[in-house]
């Protein structure tokens, strides 16, 4: 029998989620709500990539803007979003040179912008 505040503990009582999301806010105007996510893994802090991490993001994006308009900023990777777009017949606008607009594009759709990414 354990005395108080000896309590044992479970074995998975310390154990940490595998991953974590940074999340920061940026201030972009009186306003524009934004924020930077940073998906990372736990330990090793690192970016978590692959096919679970698309599935991750493609749920959270939708869940942090419920029913609020959402943009994402794929930097470089303009061309490769242009190439999927149009190879999966999804809508999308040229807003300039180096900027492509999505109308909220579904979880699933999201899921398979993501996993692009993963190469």
């Amino acid at each position: 029998m354990s005395s108080a505040g000896d309590a044992p503990l479970g074995r998975g009582a310390l154990d940490l989620p595998p991953f974590s999301l940074d999340v920061e806010t940026l201030d972009l105007g009186a306003e524009i709500k934004a924020i930077g996510l940073e998906l990372l893994g736990t330990e090793s802090r690192e970016p978590v990539k692959g096919k679970e991490a698309a599935a991750i993001w493609a749920a959270t994006f939708p869940a942090l803007a419920a029913n609020e308009v959402f943009v994402l900023d794929f930097f470089s990777h303009v061309d490769r979003v242009r190439e999927f777009c149009k190879m999966y017949e999804i809508h999308f606008r040229e807003a300039a040179e180096r900027c492509i607009v999505l109308r909220q594009p579904t979880e699933t759709q999201l899921e398979q912008i993501f996993e692009r990414f993963e190469g």
